[in-house]
């Protein structure tokens, strides 16, 4: 298997390839699934990101959530690690460009203390059949993740970029479930 710097290469190949196509019905299909999920309707407190350009569009499920009374918090990047932090129903008003790009709450007030059933729904570049996930190559959930072991962890993707496997190091924690369009 390639190394994570080759597969990460391979997989921007493949983006390339689907740049200027509309993932729309795909991402929403992605999305109804996650919110029949069990993992989903069990969840008191949904963990989500805003979506870079290659990844499944989770503003619909992010409006969703919060018009359905659950508990939404979005990504918040620092140096070294990812944190969350709850919005409402005003959250596109309280964006900031953070770093890498990313799009996240200005508000710093992190969510200290998460519910008993907290589902964080992960971003990746690729995911393996196996549950495992290739994200940017940062370790912020997988930091993430080692500290707070009992959030489960949905990953979601483009059926593009599922594969078998994806490659993994001792330091990367694997999903517990993955939901793509097929």
């Amino acid at each position: 298997m390639l190394d994570k710097k080759k597969f990460r290469e391979k997989v921007y190949k493949i983006n390339k390839k689907y740049k200027d196509f509309d993932f729309s019905k795909e991402d929403q299909i992605i999305i109804d699934k996650v919110i029949s999920s069990k993992l989903f309707i069990e969840a008191q407190a949904i963990l989500l990101y805003y979506p870079l350009k290659n990844e499944v569009n989770t503003i619909n499920l992010i409006n969703y959530c919060l018009e359905n009374n659950k508990a939404v918090a979005l990504a918040k990047t620092f140096d070294e690690t990812i944190e969350f932090v709850y919005i409402n129903k005003n959250w596109k008003e309280h964006l900031i460009n953070g770093l890498y790009h990313t799009i996240e709450p200005k508000d710093n007030n992190l969510i200290k203390n998460y519910p008993q059933n907290t589902l964080a729904i992960v971003p990746s570049l690729a995911l393996g059949k196996n549950y495992s996930r290739l994200g940017h190559g940062k370790g912020y959930y997988d930091k993430f993740f080692s500290k707070y072991k009992n959030i489960k962890k949905l990953g979601i993707c483009r059926k593009h970029l599922l594969f078998e496997s994806v490659p993994t190091d001792k330091n990367d924690i694997f999903l517990d479930s993955i939901i793509t369009s097929n």
